[in-house]
């Protein structure tokens, strides 16, 4: 059997620490490892920012190198964590496309890529693209931008009837669904909450339904799988039967 391991939602400067979360990896050693986009934030080319973004155009570009060589070194202990026989795959969330974005409206800048800037191909890293999936047996992995509000795995079970995992709203959720034509086809979609902060300065309310956490499975030659969401609460979780932190 092959085993994976997915996560999600790291948001660069605003990740928790990923310490326990890498020892994990390293004693779990994973055939393929799934970074589940939003890997990096870039608020400062956000539409959000974007006067701020026009009366300063080198402090953004300053920015955004910084944010990349945050990445180059997050992904480096990601990596080792792995080893080199894991395969890794990287998937393009709305917060990574926010850079094409940036290149379209600055095509002077465009030589700023994600794929150069951290070296994802080098790396060994297959790249889904935005708003596709990742397939890994009867497992479809995605970033799930496109499907929000409180019900949105009942949404994206009743859109694909697949078995779907995916990050973004930053909260764990879960919906089954069967086939119509038959019921003995059940299918479930998981959300999986995030590796960033819970409360970043952008989020004006005082609570939220965030929570840290990231996915891991087996997956049969035959496709069938069975897999884990774990909750890490204050830096801690429990998984394959021992606490990690």
């Amino acid at each position: 059997m092959r085993k994976f391991v997915y996560y999600t939602d790291v948001h660069s400067f605003d990740s928790i620490k990923l310490d326990g979360f890498l020892k994990f990896v390293k004693h779990f050693k994973p055939d393929v490892l799934i970074n589940g986009g939003d890997f990096l934030d870039f608020k400062q080319i956000s539409k959000y920012t974007s006067k701020k973004r026009h009366t300063n155009i080198d402090e953004t570009i300053k920015s955004i190198r910084k944010e990349f060589a945050w990445g180059r070194k997050t992904l480096d202990r990601l990596d080792s964590a792995a080893g080199t026989k894991c395969n890794k795959v990287y998937i393009i969330g709305n917060h990574e496309e926010r850079l094409n974005l940036f290149n379209l409206e600055y095509p002077q800048y465009d030589s700023l890529s994600l794929d150069g800037e951290l070296g994802l191909s080098k790396r060994g890293y297959k790249i889904i693209e935005w708003k596709k999936f990742y397939k890994l047996g009867h497992l479809y992995f995605g970033h799930g931008d496109g499907f929000t509000g409180k019900y949105y795995t009942k949404n994206i079970a009743d859109e694909y009837r697949k078995n779907v995992r995916v990050g973004h709203m930053h909260t764990n959720q879960e919906n089954s669904i069967t086939s119509p034509l038959c019921k003995d086809e059940i299918y479930t979609v998981k959300g999986i909450g995030c590796l960033c902060n819970k409360c970043p300065e952008y989020v004006k309310r005082g609570t939220n339904r965030w929570i840290n956490s990231f996915l891991y499975g087996y997956v049969l030659p035959n496709g069938d799988f069975q897999d884990f969401t774990v909750n890490i609460i204050k830096g801690k979780f429990i998984a394959e039967g021992k606490q990690w932190k």
